[in-house]
């Protein structure tokens, strides 16, 4: 992935067992207060990373996760990152129903925002994947969450795989 996170983003944890949620919530907000001017420490603040770090991640290949949770501008957003060893043949969409909706070329790479489920009878939800071949690898950074809040994040979430603005390039 990249070196530096845009600004409002904070490395996270996934998948832990909730029942060591709790006191492990309690110390990350401790030291997030202490790294992040702002940072407010409490019982919500808590609760709310208690629930991003033992959300199961959006695939089984997630080495990482970071949350849009610092600055003004924070929106809640929890993005995936993964590292797919090889280029050829990387989907477009986590799930295997899904509905491509637009599609942005950037520099090496491409971000497409989808409607998606992970089998047919369930609630479709907003998915926005983007990858960036590195070498062998594809660096990816996936995302469910409101279209807009996607929309939002869509620079910051190229980023994170190394690439640059979509600068409005936009294939739809």
């Amino acid at each position: 992935m990249t070196d530096a996170l845009p600004e409002g983003w904070l490395p996270t944890p996934f998948a832990v067992n909730e029942a060591d949620a709790a006191q492990f919530a309690m110390d990350l907000c401790r030291i997030a207060a202490e790294s992040f001017p702002g940072f407010i420490d409490g019982a919500e603040a808590h609760d709310a990373v208690a629930t991003v770090i033992t959300r199961a991640p959006v695939t089984s290949t997630t080495v990482g996760r970071v949350w849009h949770v610092l600055g003004p501008d924070a929106t809640g957003a929890v993005v995936d990152l993964s590292v797919a060893e090889n280029t050829a043949s990387v989907p477009d969409s986590p799930f295997k129903l899904s509905i491509p909706q637009r599609e942005w070329q950037f520099g090496g790479g491409r971000a497409m925002l989808s409607l998606v489920a992970p089998r047919e009878g369930v609630r479709m939800a907003m998915a926005l994947r983007a990858q960036r071949a590195d070498g062998t690898r594809t660096l990816i950074a996936d995302i469910l969450d409101e279209p807009a809040v996607l929309g939002l994040i869509l620079d910051d979430v190229i980023s994170l795989v190394g690439g640059e603005s979509h600068a409005d390039t936009d294939t739809d």
